[in-house]
């Protein structure tokens, strides 16, 4: 019997996207596309083995997944103009599966939401529903090794909502958890099928970034820092966030000193006035 090796990191960025499939919408598959593209050689062998698996729990060779799912990718196209309508990829691969190839005799739903949960659980953040410190430990180490590798880049950018007691004591502790709800959500839905958001503390987010540097980094920061301002508006909750970025390896080739530098940027983006973005260098070192 064929048995699919699982890396553990890039199981849950399927989960992740496949978590997102309802927000997403029509761009969910450009979004899976995206992750394949950013994968190295060694995480595309089983990608689509894994997909299929993490979808259905049927168990195929890499080959054969991959062209399983481009046929349902073509069903997904033909079930949406037929029915005017868009549906899931889930309802799609149980049609595909069931109807066009009769590989599942008794077809039974599987809920990404409830797969996996209790491994799924230690990873996630329960308030948020973004990833935990526990897996951004696991996924920074991943990203290091894969950079090392490939002679690649990537930043860290930790977000801080500014003055979260002043917040609070002005709107509420319900308002205030919204707040941070808020941001979780303006950065999930915002960033690329690659990157990874962690929760780091209680009005902390981190943020990591493959193949960008902190040019990048900070362009996609300041997106997030409009997307926010507009979404907050009309929950009429006023606050800033200060953001601090590091890279790799242009800054340090240690992974626990990356994490270190950007929380150096962050604490000079307050000392400086709050609601700035701060990239790490040596002139910040006092």
């Amino acid at each position: 019997m064929f048995d699919i090796k699982i890396n553990k990191v890039l199981k849950h960025k399927i989960l992740d996207l496949l978590n997102q499939e309802h927000i997403l919408g029509d761009k969910f598959l450009n979004n899976l596309e995206e992750l394949y593209n950013s994968l190295n050689g060694n995480e595309k062998e089983n990608f689509f083995s894994l997909l299929l698996y993490l979808l259905s729990h049927l168990e195929f060779p890499e080959d054969v997944a991959r062209e399983h799912w481009e046929k349902i990718k073509e069903r997904h196209k033909e079930l949406i103009q037929k029915l005017g309508r868009n549906i899931s990829i889930r309802t799609s691969v149980i049609d595909y599966f069931t109807y066009g190839n009769d590989i599942i005799k008794k077809p039974v739903v599987i809920e990404i939401f409830l797969y996996d949960s209790s491994e799924m659980r230690i990873y996630v953040d329960e308030m948020t529903g973004v990833y935990n410190y526990r897996y951004f430990k696991e996924a920074l180490w991943s990203e290091y090794k894969r950079s090392e590798r490939y002679n690649l880049i990537f930043s860290l950018a930790i977000i801080d909502i500014d003055d979260m007691k002043r917040i609070n004591l002005k709107y509420g502790d319900e308002k205030g958890n919204i707040a941070i709800k808020t941001l979780a959500r303006v950065i999930d839905l915002n960033k690329r099928g690659e990157d990874i958001v962690c929760r780091y503390g209680g009005d902390e987010f981190v943020i990591l970034l493959p193949e960008t540097s902190k040019a990048g980094a900070i362009a996609f920061i300041s997106r997030i820092k409009r997307k926010l301002a507009e979404e907050l508006k009309e929950k009429n909750i006023e606050l800033t966030v200060s953001v601090g970025i590091s890279e790799f390896p242009t800054d340090t080739r240690d992974p626990s000193e990356l994490l270190e530098l950007a929380n150096k940027a962050l604490y000079s983006a307050k000392l400086n006035g709050k609601n700035l973005i701060t990239a790490w260098s040596k002139d910040l070192h006092q």
